[in-house]
């Protein structure tokens, strides 16, 4: 299981070291809106919404940091702090490919357990969110995507049952606070 994750470690960073060109297009920090599903692939199937700050500029060249706040349905809800590489393609660099890693605090919800509207139960409070987002970068800078992430404690709790989520995103341009 680690071999597989170095593996893969590897082969992103050498699919990153090929497309140094793609990742220089110029772009604007941004306020994200999501909204989808939460849990879609197990029992506990709900509705998500989120918000992020995305900052525009890049540190060591190449990640961009990130907050957010997520809530579902079931009153869970997941703060969070990320980085993400933005990766352009097309001739007029329009789609964006973004890779994504967060850390946060999560709660699921429901103080009682397994009521009815309890949101699902991820095994601890820290958890961590690995994800992926296609979207189209219109001229004003704004996009319109789709996201698809993976939140779970990574082992450090009693239980890690995982969870993923699909949502469609919408990231307005924030030019005016950069200073």
């Amino acid at each position: 299981d680690s071999l597989m994750r170095c593996r893969f470690v590897l082969l992103f960073l050498f699919f990153l070291s090929c497309l140094p060109s793609s990742i220089k297009a110029k772009d604007s920090s941004h306020l994200v809106l999501g909204f989808g599903a939460f849990d879609m692939n197990d029992n506990k199937t709900t509705g998500e919404q989120r918000i992020e700050y995305r900052h525009g500029e890049r540190y060591l060249s190449l990640f961009k940091p990130f907050v957010g706040f997520m809530r579902t349905n079931d009153d869970a809800y997941y703060g969070y702090l990320g980085i993400g590489i933005d990766l352009y393609f097309g001739k007029c660099r329009c789609v964006v490919f973004q890779p994504n890693f967060a850390v946060g605090i999560f709660e699921d919800g429901d103080d009682q357990g397994e009521g009815p509207n309890s949101g699902k139960d991820l095994g601890g409070g820290l958890e961590f969110r690995s994800g992926v987002e296609l979207a189209y970068r219109f001229e004003n800078n704004m996009r319109f995507g789709i996201a698809f992430s993976h939140i779970s404690n990574a082992g450090l709790g009693d239980i890690n049952p995982g969870t993923e989520s699909l949502v469609l995103t919408w990231a307005v341009p924030l030019d005016w606070l950069e200073f």
